[in-house]
């Protein structure tokens, strides 16, 4: 789906948002204003990504300078400077301890647990450090070896009313997972927690993220009915909206029954739309009439939600009423091409005329086609039959949209990836496999980036062993050096990833390009607004400068020289991000520079937020992305730079 806006910023109109003032001198104290010169100058280094001055202000007498530093190096992430931040852990000032707790964290080093785990202030009774022993609990969960863990979850010394303690410690037990490390034990402190109302919304909110995102995470729940139960009367809204995934995940009847009776009574479609996205745990036949009622939602994102439920579950007898669907035009048009997707996918294999029929009928609906975005969804219809393959190359790769284009090739990787591609196409495998690389070759060579990364990354599925089917390697070369850079850096990044792939090396990204001159601009001392003119109204947000200052003058930079105009929101992900700003308008074009990455220790914690995508560290231009729900998967590795102010429904 694509929607044009333009983007204008207006004017700095709130308060400042970073000052932290602590008791005690002026020099203890925190207060971070654009108008210090010094406080640019850090930003400067930090921008530059020049250590040796970065540290020099880890003795200066002022908290800020050593606060900035020790962010700046949060973002830069350089493992030489660790050893530095260990010797901020004993800072006499709560928010230096913090940032370097964090910054420690974010090198992901496990030589930095012990130093760590030392540096907590057991003695802390007055809460005098309580924001920097938080902060080096979910550092320690960043960073620590998997013995950790059973000491974070058998801490039983704070009560309820320890907020900042306790959140800290289930951020620590949060980030484990996400590192593939749990246990028993960890899963079931974030059970209680959940289950204990006494515990602050934001604890049992970080509890609830476990919960719902990290696998097997209720395997051995002892009372399924305890967390249900929780989720019906859950008040908080985005407690509640993933406690109906860790509900679903129980996959018991009362937990489906619950989940029925909330979403008739949900106002919020993000909620209707979890509990329409976690059907899958439950038997298809159980939650099918249900996914029915989330194709008929007023809410295009919940419709779509829906449709991709029977992309995923559905069953080849209930193709007629896939197809059906799929030409219902109530439907919003993403809906409905998921649905003819779903149908393609679940059309049994036995009744072959019925499904080469059927193949046909999409095909001459994207010909029939005139948006660039409808028919790239098309492709990916028509590729859940695989013999297609040669109508998508002859179709797409010289599609006169970028959009179109890199939709064919990401089609023809989706049929490369098939895991049934041996049985599939049967004795023809390895000649189909031949022929794919053949169609994989062509796209590197027609110098288009998107399709380059779509190609690049289709080289490297392991199953195909495309390598054997490649005379040379010297094709990826050539298109390296026809990229132009920095707009193209995330094709060069696939190439180079390919070739080490393809040459039997491990593959190390280059050094990231020079960074675009920081400018701090006026008003960097204020949140800053900005307006998303679309077809379907306004959406108004808030810029974080003093967070974010090279991220939010760059962009404010693209806004008032006219970049963003005519753009279009390329990527629409239901319930998770709305993303644009891509020059291409297929995710793949940047401008004429790149951002060094800032990564302040803020929380995707609720929907609204305001991301840069990038292809990795350093690598940002201009493309950035609205939450829909929480994302805290995303926390210090997504910049995060303002919030929605309003237009939620438009969004």
């Amino acid at each position: 789906m694509k929607i044009p806006f333009w983007i204008g910023v207006l004017s700095a109109v709130l308060a400042a948002v970073s000052c932290v003032p602590l008791e005690g001198p002026e020099r203890l104290q925190v207060r971070v204003s654009a108008e210090d010169p010094v406080v640019r100058q850090i930003w400067t280094y930090q921008n530059r990504q020049q250590l040796d001055s970065l540290l020099y202000f880890f003795g200066h007498k002022q908290a800020t300078y050593r606060y900035l530093a020790a962010m700046a190096l949060a973002s830069y992430q350089r493992a030489e400077a660790g050893d530095s931040l260990i010797y901020l852990l004993a800072d006499p000032v709560d928010s230096v301890r913090m940032a370097a707790a964090y910054a420690l964290g974010q090198l992901g080093d496990t030589s930095y647990a012990a130093p760590l785990a030392e540096a907590f202030d057991q003695l802390d009774t007055a809460g005098r450090y309580q924001r920097a022993n938080a902060a080096i609990l979910e550092a320690i969960g960043k960073c620590a070896p998997a013995r950790y863990l059973d000491l974070l979850a058998g801490i039983t010394s704070y009560l309820p009313t320890d907020t900042v303690l306790n959140e800290g410690l289930a951020l620590g037990i949060y980030r484990f997972g996400l590192r593939g490390i749990r246990d028993p034990a960890g899963t079931q402190r974030m059970v209680d927690c959940v289950l204990d109302d006494r515990q602050a919304p934001a604890v049992r909110r970080v509890a609830a993220f476990y919960l719902s995102r990290i696998p097997d995470s209720l395997r051995n729940l002892g009372d399924p009915a305890l967390l249900v139960r929780t989720y019906t009367t859950e008040e908080d809204r985005w407690t509640r909206w993933a406690l109906a995934a860790a509900a679903a995940k129980t996959g018991t009847e009362e937990a489906f029954q619950a989940l029925s009776a909330q979403y008739a009574l949900e106002k919020d479609d993000r909620l209707r739309g979890e509990i329409i996205r976690a059907l899958p745990h439950f038997p298809y036949s159980q939650a099918k009439p249900l996914a029915l009622k989330g194709l008929q939602d007023a809410s295009p994102m919940v419709a779509q939600l829906a449709a991709r439920f029977f992309l995923k579950a559905g069953e080849g007898r209930d193709i007629a009423t896939l197809a059906r669907w799929a030409r219902n035009d109530s439907l919003p048009w993403p809906a409905r091409l998921t649905m003819a997707r779903a149908a393609m996918r679940h059309y049994p294999t036995f009744a072959a005329e019925g499904r080469r029929a059927y193949s046909y009928k999409l095909r001459f609906n994207f010909l029939q086609a005139q948006d660039p975005y409808e028919k790239a969804a098309w492709l990916a219809a028509i590729a859940e039959e695989g013999w297609n393959y040669r109508f998508i190359r002859r179709e797409g790769f010289g599609a006169p949209h970028p959009a179109v284009r890199t939709a064919s090739v990401a089609a023809l990787r989706s049929i490369a990836s098939r895991p049934d591609f041996d049985s599939y196409f049967g004795l023809g495998a390895r000649g189909r496999t031949a022929e794919l690389a053949g169609y994989f070759v062509e796209a590197i060579g027609s110098g288009d980036a998107g399709m380059i990364c779509e190609a690049a990354a289709a080289l490297r599925i392991p199953e195909r062993q495309f390598g054997d089917f490649l005379d040379s390697l010297a094709f990826l070369r050539q298109a390296m050096d026809s990229l132009r850079m920095p707009q193209e850096l995330e094709a060069r990044r696939e190439l180079r990833h390919t070739l080490a792939y393809l040459q039997g090396r491990p593959y190390t990204p280059e050094p990231p390009a020079a960074a675009h001159p920081f400018n701090a601009g006026e008003g960097m001392d204020e949140p800053l607004q900005a307006l998303l003119r679309t077809p379907r109204g306004a959406i108004e947000l808030e810029l974080w400068p003093q967070y974010a200052p090279a991220t939010v003058a760059a962009v404010t930079e693209l806004a008032r020289q006219g970049f963003y105009d005519g753009k279009v929101l390329h990527r629409i992900e239901p319930n998770f991000v709305v993303q644009g700003g891509c020059p291409r308008g297929d995710g793949y074009g940047g401008p004429d520079f790149v951002l060094r990455s800032e990564l302040p220790r803020l929380h995707y914690d609720e929907g609204g937020l305001l991301g840069m995508a990038s292809a990795g560290r350093h690598t940002e231009g201009s493309q950035f992305f609205i939450t829909h729900v929480p994302t805290p998967h995303l926390d210090g590795r997504s910049r995060l730079f303002g919030r929605l102010r309003s237009g939620r429904e438009v969004l």
